[in-house]
């Protein structure tokens, strides 16, 4: 034996208008998402791979006068996430990223501040760079 059967809920006007709601901004958050995740992957995809295309980026969000970020910020937060980025300034971007923290780091601990110092400037005073070492 076989039964078939055939329901039609019907819901109030006030719910069907909540039901609605509701629905329209699940498909926005939804849609944001998506948009999210494209925007990520362009910026891993094509901003991101040298530091060439990440100054390109940047100028590109600036060539309307809007200044989402500053070249600053840019320096500091984006150009540090270039992959193998080999470039002068970005060398020195990294270099200043990891000292700033390890600056960082020592501002709790002087003791660990002053044995830093002084292995910074025995390094220094190796290389031949005394005017750097006596800047210390």
């Amino acid at each position: 034996m076989e039964i078939r059967a055939s329901i039609a809920l019907r819901l109030a006007p006030d719910d069907r208008a909540r039901s609605q709601a509701y629905e329209d901004a699940r498909q926005e958050q939804q849609l944001r998402h998506h948009l999210d995740i494209d925007r990520i992957s362009h910026l891993r995809g094509e901003v991101l791979v040298s530091a060439d295309a990440a100054r390109a980026w940047w100028i590109d969000l600036h060539r309307e006068g809007n200044l989402p970020i500053s070249w600053d910020e840019f320096n500091a937060q984006i150009l540090p996430y270039v992959h193998n980025a080999q470039d002068p300034q970005s060398k020195a971007m990294r270099a200043a990223v990891v000292l700033a923290q390890v600056m960082e780091r020592l501002e709790s601990d002087p003791a660990r501040h002053q044995q830093f110092l002084a292995t910074t400037r025995v390094v220094l005073q190796q290389m031949n760079w005394e005017d750097l070492a006596d800047e210390l």
